[in-house]
């Protein structure tokens, strides 16, 4: 009896650990942007209105402006006059360059009605 009980519980974690095994990862950025820089003015204005804490991760896809580099953080701007800058902390920036078209990922922080920074953003080429 304790021998089948055995196998059945062995079973069931290898079940287990086959579904997490193929389920996607949580901590890569989304292929497909929800937003471009137009599309984040009108979110931020929406914050404004309801004196809103972006609440969710957004995902924006726009050409960096700027890049900064802090030792190893870079800062990378995206979007630009008449949209939000989005300002991307990262650890790593690869060999992002100005003009590169970027998807960024994140919390995003309203930092006045012209600024929206993700720190610990994730970035990618879409």
């Amino acid at each position: 009896m304790a021998f089948s009980r055995a196998l059945v519980t062995a079973g069931a974690f290898l079940v287990v650990a086959a579904a997490l095994a193929a389920a996607p990862s949580t901590t890569q950025a989304t292929a497909s942007p929800s937003l471009d820089c137009a599309q984040l003015r009108k979110v931020v204005e929406n914050w404004e209105a309801k004196a809103a804490t972006p609440e969710a991760d957004i995902h924006v896809q726009g050409d960096v402006q700027h890049i900064e580099e802090e030792g190893e953080i870079r800062h990378l701007t995206l979007c630009n006059v008449p949209n939000p800058r989005l300002l991307c902390v990262a650890r790593a920036a690869e060999d992002r360059q100005v003009g590169d078209v970027l998807i960024v990922s994140g919390q995003p922080s309203l930092r006045g009605h012209d600024l929206v920074v993700i720190e610990s953003c994730i970035h990618q080429v879409p």
